[in-house]
C-alpha cells in the first residue's frame, strides 16, 4: 500500500510541475496602443494545515495532530484539490497514518468553503492497529479569516479494511468509525 501512496504522490508532483510551466504562458494581444494579456486562470495553490486530530474505531478513541499539504494541480479543473496527510496520534497508544485525498472546492460564500471528497490511507505503528486500510468520504468546511488564511473542521467517515491470515479483508462494520480535524491553514 506505501507503494502506491508514494505512486500517487510521485504523480501529483510531476502535475504541479507540468501544469506550472503551462501556467507561466500568457497570450499578449497589441491592438494600437491598447496590450491585453490573457493570463491562465488562478490554480496550483498550495494549502498547508495543522490541526488537532481523533478517530473513533469500535468504541476505541485516539487523539492527536494532523498536518496536511494540498494542491489544485489541474488548470481545466481548478476545483479539484488533491492532497497527502500525516497524522500523529498517542493515546491510548502510538499510532501514525498516511492518507492521500481528492475533494472538490465549493465556494459558498467569498469567506466560506466546502470540501467534499474522498481519503485513502494507512495506519501503522500500534500492534492493535498493524495493516489497516481506511478509506471513505470527507467533508471539509473552511472559513477564510483573511485573504490566504482560514479556520477549519473536517469529518470523514471511514471504511476499515484489515489483512489477515486470508487476505485482506472488510473490517467488521461495527468498527468503521469516524476521524475529526480542527485547525488552522494557509494558502500560498
Amino acid at each position: 500500500m506505501k507503494k502506491y501512496i508514494v505512486t500517487i504522490a510521485l504523480f501529483a508532483l510531476a502535475s504541479i510541475g507540468f501544469n506550472q510551466a503551462n501556467a507561466a504562458e500568457t497570450n499578449t494581444v497589441a491592438n494600437s496602443s491598447i496590450t491585453q494579456t490573457n493570463e491562465s486562470p488562478e490554480f496550483n495553490k498550495i494549502d498547508l494545515t495543522l490541526s488537532s486530530a481523533g478517530t473513533s474505531y469500535g468504541g476505541q478513541n485516539e487523539v492527536g495532530i494532523d498536518v496536511s499539504v494540498s494542491i489544485d494541480p489541474f488548470q481545466k479543473l481548478p476545483e479539484l484539490w488533491v492532497g497527502v496527510s500525516q497524522s500523529l496520534y498517542w493515546q491510548p497508544a502510538f499510532a501514525a497514518s498516511t492518507d492521500i485525498d481528492a475533494d472538490w472546492n465549493f465556494n459558498i460564500t467569498d469567506k466560506i468553503c466546502v470540501l467534499g471528497g474522498w481519503s485513502i490511507g494507512d495506519v501503522y505503528g500500534a500492534s492493535d492497529v498493524d495493516n489497516l486500510i481506511r478509506t471513505g468520504p470527507e467533508v471539509i468546511v473552511q472559513y477564510y479569516v483573511d485573504d490566504h488564511a482560514y479556520l477549519f473542521g473536517g469529518v470523514n467517515y471511514d471504511l476499515l479494511t484489515k489483512q489477515g491470515g486470508q487476505g485482506w479483508q472488510t473490517s467488521n462494520s461495527n468498527n468503521n468509525g469516524f476521524r475529526w480535524s480542527i485547525g488552522i491553514g494557509l494558502e500560498f
